[in-house]
């Protein structure tokens, strides 16, 4: 796998937690890659994680996407597809990004990332 130990991501814990009293979000976990936006969504709701500005995505556990759809929000379309690629280590149902440097929506398949 990789030679860094993982750990959650801000909000993660949270969502390890409720995801084992049987809680799971009616649409989507969203994944905001920058601290400052995703703290603003936390407010609203509490399936929000941030991966804070230039983090090493490999050093990161999102165990709570587990079947769950995931909905992956950032300003690089790279680092975008490559949080995507991660995140299907962990099986969730599906994996899509919205990148705000090209305005593009993309539904990510497995076999593609």
């Amino acid at each position: 796998m990789n030679a860094f130990p993982q750990r959650l991501p801000p909000y993660g814990r949270k969502l390890v937690e409720m995801r084992s009293r049987g809680f799971a979000p009616s649409l989507a976990i969203l994944i905001k890659d920058g601290w400052a936006s995703a703290a603003i969504e936390h407010e609203h709701s509490p399936w929000v994680v941030a991966i804070p500005d230039g983090e090493a995505i490999e050093t990161l556990d999102f165990r709570f996407v587990a079947g769950l759809c995931a909905y992956v929000v950032g300003n690089d379309q790279e680092r975008t597809d490559d949080i995507a690629a991660h995140l299907f280590r962990y099986c969730p149902s599906l994996v899509c990004g919205w990148t705000a440097n090209r305005d593009v929506f993309t539904i990510y398949a497995r076999a593609a990332v």
